[in-house]
């Protein structure tokens, strides 16, 4: 039986991590990680004890986010195995799927049902996109947002408004736009502006490209169709 090594219990963190290190390695693990490996493939009480502490009250995405936050981030990318243990699982899961199918059917409108009140009444604040998608909302806003949702630049012409919040929902409609074609109300609004500003085919069918507007061709199909 290993014995454990006398150690301060207030001596410095690296003192006890190395004593720790060494008992670990007395019994056969190493590393620590093993530890954890061998809970998960016990079926004993004191391992499910054990793995209901590490897991319970957000213990284990503690560890993720601190382990996240300890790698440099221009190195993350470059760890295969980390992507394929959280992307697909924590980013493009069902619970994400499931979100976007959401938005797509909030934001679907057949180019014959626009109205005067569809073009004139609309806000990205009304569709509160982040109520069908708190999950997705809350990842973008984490990558956009870093301190205030709004702010006010200088471009030495004279100060500028800027809404990071319509930014993040302008970008979940670009997705959803991405996923069906059907998801255009965001983009029949921005089609329709660009036709009613004398906005050239040219250039609309570029921004329909990036996903931002309906098509030129679509443009003038809700011209005709468009109940005035």
């Amino acid at each position: 039986m290993a014995q454990l090594p006398p150690v301060d219990r207030y001596a410095p963190p690296s003192t006890r991590l190395n004593s720790l290190d060494a008992y670990v390695k007395a019994f056969g693990f190493n590393p620590l990680s093993d530890v954890f490996q061998a809970h998960l493939s016990c079926n004993d009480i004191h391992s499910e004890c054990m793995l209901s502490i590490w897991f319970g009250d957000g213990g284990f995405t503690e560890l993720v986010r601190a382990f996240i936050g300890f790698r440099k981030p221009a190195n993350l990318s470059k760890d295969k195995g980390l992507c394929e243990l959280l992307l697909p699982q924590a980013i493009v899961g069902e619970a994400v799927d499931r979100e976007m199918n959401q938005i797509c059917k909030q934001l679907a409108k057949p180019l014959a049902t626009y109205a005067p009140a569809d073009i004139s009444g609309f806000s990205f604040q009304a569709l509160q996109l982040q109520d069908n998608a708190p999950l997705l909302h809350q990842l973008l806003t984490a990558v956009a947002i870093k301190n205030e949702p709004e702010e006010n630049t200088n471009d030495g012409q004279g100060t500028k408004h800027r809404n990071k919040a319509i930014m993040v929902d302008f970008s979940l409609s670009v997705l959803a736009y991405a996923r069906t074609k059907n998801a255009n109300l965001v983009q029949g609004n921005m089609g329709y502006f660009l036709n009613a500003t004398c906005t050239g085919k040219r250039t609309v069918d570029v921004l329909h490209q990036l996903g931002v507007s309906i098509s030129y061709e679509s443009v003038l199909r809700m011209e005709k169709v468009r109940p005035y």
